[in-house]
């Protein structure tokens, strides 16, 4: 929501950007613990869509908070196989 919030104020100043830069700017703002996340969802070789990288980031943490994990928590994710 802050993101958004953020994109909203800048566009409203005329500052646009374009949707895989407003991607990058999202996944590049998330803790260190998803790293592998950010990696893998970069290293995709077709355009990055802002929607697209919401619905993963959302699906992500949705599925560490069904295992019972935080968003930081990065050593359980290790051991119970949880990288991407």
């Amino acid at each position: 929501n802050t993101f958004s919030r953020v994109l909203a104020e800048l566009s409203s100043q005329r500052l646009n950007f374009e949707e895989e830069i407003k991607a990058l700017a999202l996944l590049s703002s998330l803790p260190m613990s998803w790293e592998v996340f950010y990696t893998t969802v970069t290293s995709n070789s077709t355009k990055l869509m802002l929607d697209e990288a919401i619905i993963q980031i959302l699906s992500k943490d949705l599925r560490r908070k069904w295992m019972g994990l935080t968003i930081d928590d990065n050593v359980k994710a290790h051991f119970l196989g949880e990288t991407s």
